[in-house]
């Protein structure tokens, strides 16, 4: 299966990963096995599962999480400007 213009943002990978807890701390290390990510626009979540199943990830063992993104509200401390860094 090819992804063609599905993907959005292709195989990210997280390097130097740090926590940062609700009192503002932050430690190297992260509390989840993420490694990286990749952004797909699909027209379901059955159609992102299938994409999944496919990826060849899977076939060196590896696990795959299925998320929809939410868009949040422009609520930053910042004043909302939009911008993303």
């Amino acid at each position: 299966m090819s992804l063609g213009q599905a993907v959005v943002s292709p195989a990210v990978p997280f390097k130097d990963t740090h926590t940062v807890q609700p009192d503002g701390s932050a430690a190297p290390g992260t509390v989840s096995a993420m490694s990286g990510l990749s952004i797909l626009k699909m027209g379901s979540m059955e159609e992102a599962l299938a994409a999944a199943r496919a990826c060849p990830f899977l076939e060196i063992n590896g696990t795959l999480e299925v998320s929809e993104m939410i868009e949040l509200s422009g609520g930053s401390q910042d004043g909302g400007s939009g911008a993303v860094n």
